[in-house]
Parts: C-alpha cells; sequence; structure tokens
C-alpha cells in the first residue's frame, strides 16, 4: 500500500520528527478531550491554533482527517515545505487530542489534497501507541518514523468515477451523474488504500492492525531492497505488496513481490539474487511483527509473482529466522 517515489526523504522525516517533538512534550500533560465531542475537539483546535479548515470522521477507534491544501506540490511534484507544514500541523493536533481523549483510539489517518487537482492525494497513517512508545523510549526515534506510513496516489473514488462516465458515455446513458453518485456512495471502502476523499463525501474505514503491519511492512521492505546496495546492485524491484488475509479461519500475511535483473540481456534474475529477495522480506517482516508483539497470525507467505515461487513460514519458523536459528534453505517452497 505505500508508495513514496515522488516525496522528498527530508518532508517526510520532518513530519515524523515534529509529530515526535510534540508527543515528548504533551503527553500525559494535555487537556481531556471527552469522545462524544472529539471530531469537533480537532476541528476546533486546527482551527484555533493553526488556521487549518479541516473535516474529521471516526470510524471504530480510526480517525480520519481531511484536509484541503492548496499548492500542495511544487514543480517537482513533491510535497511543498509550506504544505508540509501545515500537514505537521493537522497532525499535531490529532495526536494532541487522540492522546488526550477517553475515546480508545488506536490509529488516525490524514487525507490531503489540492483543491485543484483532488483526483490525487496524500494519506498519511500513524498507529497512536506508537507515539506514546516514543515517549517512554520504548522506540527510537528512526523507528518511529518508519513506522508512518506515506503514500501519494490517485484518489480511488475519482478514478472509479472515470471509469464509469466512460462507461455510460459509450452506452448513451443519461443522468450519469445521479448513478454515479449512488453507486460512490454505496461501494464498500474494503481497504486502506480505498480511502479518499471526492466530491464533498470522505471515504473512511476502521483500520485493523493485521493491514496496517502488512501495508507497512511492504514499505519498509521497498526501501529495504532499494537502500542496501548489496540487494540492488542484483535487480529492480517492480512491485512489492502486503496483504493480510483470512482462510479457514486462520490469518496470515502474503508478500508478493516482482523483481528484474539489471542486466537487461539477461532473462532471469539469478536464484542467489533471489534468495537475498526472499531473505529481506523474511528479515524485514520477522522484525516489524516481533517489534509489534503482533501474533495474531498463522503464517506468512512469500510469493514471486514471475515464477509464481511461494515460500511458506509458520509464526515459530519467522521467529527462529529473527534468532538465527533458521536458515533460509530450511523453509519449504513450492510452485503454484
Amino acid at each position: 500500500m505505500i508508495t513514496t517515489k515522488v516525496i522528498k526523504r527530508p518532508a517526510s522525516k520532518i513530519l515524523a520528527l515534529f509529530v515526535a517533538l510534540f508527543a515528548l512534550s504533551q503527553t500525559g500533560c494535555g487537556p481531556t478531550y471527552p469522545k462524544e465531542i472529539l471530531d469537533k475537539a480537532i476541528i476546533q483546535l486546527c482551527r484555533e491554533e493553526y488556521n487549518v479548515e479541516v473535516k474529521v470522521k471516526i470510524i471504530g477507534s480510526t480517525i480520519g482527517v481531511y484536509i484541503p491544501l492548496e499548492g500542495l506540490f511544487d514543480a517537482t511534484l513533491n510535497i511543498s515545505r509550506k504544505a508540509a507544514d501545515k500537514i505537521n500541523d493537522v497532525m499535531l493536533s490529532t495526536s494532541r487530542v487522540a492522546l488526550s481523549s477517553d475515546a480508545p483510539m488506536n490509529f488516525y489517518i490524514v487525507v490531503a489534497q489540492d483543491p485543484l487537482l483532488p483526483e490525487i492525494e496524500v494519506v498519511l497513517v500513524r498507529y497512536i501507541r506508537d507515539i506514546k512508545m516514543l515517549h517512554y523510549t520504548q522506540i527510537s526515534r528512526g523507528e518511529f518514523s518508519k513506522r508512518m506510513m506515506i503514500d501519494i496516489k490517485l484518489t480511488p473514488q475519482a478514478q472509479k468515477e472515470k471509469v464509469l462516465r466512460d462507461i455510460f458515455g459509450r452506452l448513451n446513458i443519461e443522468e450519469a451523474d445521479d448513478l454515479i453518485e449512488e453507486y460512490l456512495k454505496t461501494s464498500e471502502v474494503t481497504s486502506i488504500g480505498d480511502i479518499g476523499y471526492w466530491n464533498d463525501t470522505f471515504y473512511m474505514k476502521d483500520i485493523y492492525m493485521g493491514e496496517f503491519l502488512a501495508l507497512q511492512t511492504a514499505d519498509r521492505i521497498k526501501r529495504k531492497l532499494a537502500t542496501t546496495p548489496s540487494l540492488r546492485e542484483d535487480f529492480k524491484l517492480n512491485l512489492i505488496k502486503g496483504e493480510f488475509l483470512e482462510e479457514g479461519g486462520k490469518f496470515f500475511f502474503r508478500f508478493s513481490f516482482n523483481v528484474s535483473p539489471l542486466d537487461q540481456e539477461a532473462l532471469f534474475i539469478n536464484n542467489e539474487a533471489l534468495d537475498n529477495v526472499y531473505d529481506a522480506i523474511l528479515e524485514e517482516a520477522a522484525l516489524v511483527l516481533h517489534g509489534y508483539k503482533f501474533n495474531d497470525f498463522w503464517n506468512i507467505e512469500i510469493v514471486d509473482v514471475v515464477s509464481n515461487q511461494v515460500l511458506f513460514a509458520t509464526s515459530d519458523e519467522l521467529e527462529a529466522h529473527r534468532k538465527k536459528k533458521m536458515k533460509l534453505e530450511e523453509f519449504r517452497r513450492w510452485y503454484r
């Protein structure tokens, strides 16, 4: 779920650092915001302290905040410095309210759009307990930064509307606006990737830990494969996708990847390089799941979408690999 290619790394670091500094100074001493006025408190705080107008929608244990920002992107399609400051302000306000409320909130998600370009949105997801863990020095600032998910993507509902208009246009169907509006409003938001703001409607869902960790792990795997010299010299990463799935009453993670050789004359990536990809994914998945003490899963699957080769690891085997007690060659593999 997290694509950060067009985000300048300093901007994302600034976002994480400001939230961290705020958490350190505010946790435990801020005012109390009763759960009945949680949404109104965030709106009021953003307006009075930062002169920012937001819309808030709460579903389950997730707070959704929408912020319209003119000049969201600069000329290089990166988040502009001015917009980054405004997003920081909104995140700080949301953190302050969430940490000082009796409402049992687990996540907050911030969606930012430029009103002149609503077809593209910036999405940031934060697990609220991570802020507390930073405050109590249970995680480092570097780890805290990695745990926030940042994505720049096409607005899902805008893409659906575009497809529907094309279909209705070919079929010469009149009153397409009403049909499209009804379809979008009744469309279920089933994943974090479906969250978006379109035509004055906030499409939200309650975020669950498993899907959050699947997407965060995939994002961290992508960064690891792109920044580790011994890995990036052998191949190019085309795809990494994390999912938290259920089958037969058992939950499991699936990480699908696609890599291609840097050597354009080579048809396939060699086995050694492929093993390095599997090993890196195992290592990062074990690190994230252990860090969150998340044990609510049966196994993980790592799938090479080119060869359809699947590596299988139970939760116990994954932990054994983290402790260097189980080597890569000991894991089971098969072809679909």
